[in-house]
C-alpha cells in the first residue's frame, strides 16, 4: 500500500482511494451587468397655435416597459392637464422651467410614463389659447420598476442677452445612467447644438422648437456643469433646460454554490 502525500500532508492510501468518488462542484459567481439605458427613437415636435392643447405623437418602435420622456413647451403659466399615467415628477421633484422676461413668458414641463403593452394618451390640455409644442422621447433599457429616475434639475436663461441654452447638474445614483436633455427658447430657431459631449437626438429648427441630446455617465455621482449647448436664431431670447437621469436595469448575478460529495 503506498501512501499519497499533498503539501506534506497523508490524504490517504492508493487502495482506499481507489474506492471513492470524490466530486467538486464548483459554482462560479458570473454576474452580468445591464448595460445603460438606450435612446431607442423620438418624434419631431408637435406645435400648436391657438387651442386649448397639443398631441404628441410616440416614436417609432417604442415597446412595453420603455421610459417615454415628454417635453412640454407652453407661452402661458396657465394651468396644465397631463395625459392619464404620466408623472410631472421625476424622483420627488417637479420638471418645471418658467421663464418670465417681459413679452416673452413661456414654461418648459418634463413628464415621463413607463408604457404598457399599449400606447399612452399624448394628448396634453388646459384652458385658453396659445403656442405650444411636445416632444416625446423613447428610451429603452431603464428601470424596470418605480421611479427610473436619479434626478432632474430644471434650468431657465430669463433674459435676451444671448442664444445659449442655462447650465444644468446633478447627480447620478447609479453606474451607466443615462442623461437626457432638452431645452426649448422663446425664439424661432434655424438649427441647434446639444451640450459637450452629448449626442443630438432633435435638432432645434423652427418646426421643431426643441434641442435635444443625451450622454450615458459611466461613473456614479456628481454630473459636473452641463454645459455648451446653444441655438442659432434671428434674436437673443430666454431659454430652457431640463437635464434628467435615466436608471439602468439593475445588474443579476448567479449566486455561488459550492458541492464536496464524497462517497463509495
Amino acid at each position: 500500500m503506498t501512501a499519497l502525500y499533498r503539501g506534506g500532508v497523508t490524504i490517504g492510501s492508493r487502495r482506499w482511494l481507489a474506492g471513492l468518488t470524490v466530486a467538486v462542484v464548483v459554482g462560479l459567481v458570473t454576474p452580468s451587468w445591464a448595460a445603460p439605458p438606450a435612446f431607442r427613437a423620438d418624434t419631431a415636435s408637435v406645435c400648436e397655435l391657438n387651442i386649448g392643447g397639443v398631441t404628441g405623437t410616440e416614436p417609432a418602435g417604442a415597446a412595453q416597459d420603455d421610459i417615454l420622456r415628454a417635453d412640454l413647451y407652453i407661452e402661458s403659466d396657465n394651468a396644465v392637464t397631463a395625459p392619464a399615467g404620466w408623472s410631472n415628477t421625476f424622483n420627488g421633484t417637479a420638471a418645471l422651467a418658467e421663464a418670465n422676461f417681459a413679452g416673452k413668458e413661456f414654461r418648459h414641463y418634463g413628464y415621463w410614463i413607463r408604457r404598457g403593452g399599449s400606447a399612452p394618451s399624448f394628448a396634453w390640455t388646459w384652458t385658453g389659447t396659445l403656442f405650444s409644442c411636445v416632444y416625446i422621447t423613447a428610451y429603452s433599457d431603464a428601470l424596470a420598476s418605480g421611479d427610473p429616475w436619479s434626478f432632474v434639475n430644471s434650468a431657465v436663461r430669463d433674459d435676451d442677452v444671448a442664444k445659449t441654452f442655462p447650465d444644468t447638474s446633478g447627480t447620478t445614483l447609479d453606474a451607466d445612467e443615462l442623461l437626457t436633455w432638452a431645452g426649448n427658447n422663446f425664439d424661432t430657431p434655424t438649427s441647434g447644438v446639444p451640450p459637450t459631449g452629448f449626442t443630438e437626438r432633435e435638432d432645434a429648427i423652427s418646426t421643431t422648437i426643441v434641442e435635444a441630446g443625451d450622454l450615458v455617465q459611466v461613473t456614479a455621482g456628481a454630473t459636473g456643469n452641463i454645459t455648451g449647448a446653444s441655438y442659432v436664431g434671428a434674436v437673443n431670447s430666454p431659454a430652457s433646460a431640463i437635464l434628467a437621469g435615466l436608471r439602468p436595469v439593475s445588474a443579476t448575478a448567479t449566486p455561488q454554490r459550492s458541492l464536496l460529495g464524497v462517497g463509495r
